[in-house]
């Protein structure tokens, strides 16, 4: 969405449970799942590695930017959600980033933000404004599940609330530590779901739950 902007918590408006599960019936959904925190330089030196050449960040925001693009244009995805992951201003005027902030933003859609209660009211969190309101958890935990994976808990638990009045569910993974490993277990349980997952060679907790669930996981291009 090329007219996206990055707008405050406190600016957003409240979805109701009835309100996301009306916009998203009959419609193709993605869910966005992964790398949540921006790239330290140990992942940057794995990567590279991996590929036989120095990368940047930047670099590899653009390739994920581009499997994404591909994917939705590929599957139809109408709609997304995802864990309202946000980019943080501090006192000094400095940016906290977030992955999954810039991929939500850049994800040509709507934007279904599942918030945790913390993060409303906020002045220095931000996301973009393809996310049209906010959607509260029940603030039990970010997301995953609790003993079992019959059990989800927080933003997991409330987006499959709402998910299943969609006509068609990708879940769009990429890499992403032990909130995504849970929430592997959790959708890989679910047969309306498919699991369509992006590999950075990280050795991540996500990756390699993916390879115990024996999920296809397809290999990060540098573009």
């Amino acid at each position: 969405m090329s007219s996206t902007e990055s707008v405050a918590f406190n600016t957003l408006s409240e979805f109701t449970l009835e309100e996301v599960q009306q916009k998203v019936y009959n419609k193709t959904i993605g869910i966005l799942i992964g790398k949540g925190m921006s790239f330290n330089n140990d992942e940057l030196e794995k990567i590279g590695n991996n590929m036989r050449q120095n990368v940047s960040e930047t670099t590899i925001m653009k390739s994920i930017h581009k499997w994404l693009y591909n994917k939705k244009q590929e599957l139809g995805i109408e709609i997304g959600t995802y864990g309202a992951d946000y980019i943080k201003i501090k006192e000094d005027g400095t940016v906290v980033g977030s992955a999954m902030y810039e991929m939500a933003y850049h994800f040509d859609c709507e934007m279904i933000a599942v918030a945790h209660p913390n993060n409303f009211g906020s002045k220095n969190k931000y996301i973009g404004n393809n996310s049209k309101s906010l959607l509260r958890t029940d603030g039990q935990g970010w997301g995953g599940y609790k003993n079992d994976p019959s059990n989800p808990t927080g933003g997991t638990k409330t987006t499959i609330e709402f998910i299943l009045h969609s006509k068609k569910i990708y879940l769009l993974v990429v890499s992403g530590g032990k909130t995504t490993a849970q929430e592997l277990e959790v959708y890989k349980k679910m047969d309306n779901v498919e699991i369509i997952m992006l590999n950075l060679g990280l050795d991540s907790p996500g990756e390699i739950m993916a390879n115990n669930l024996n999920i296809k996981m397809e290999d990060l291009v540098l573009i």
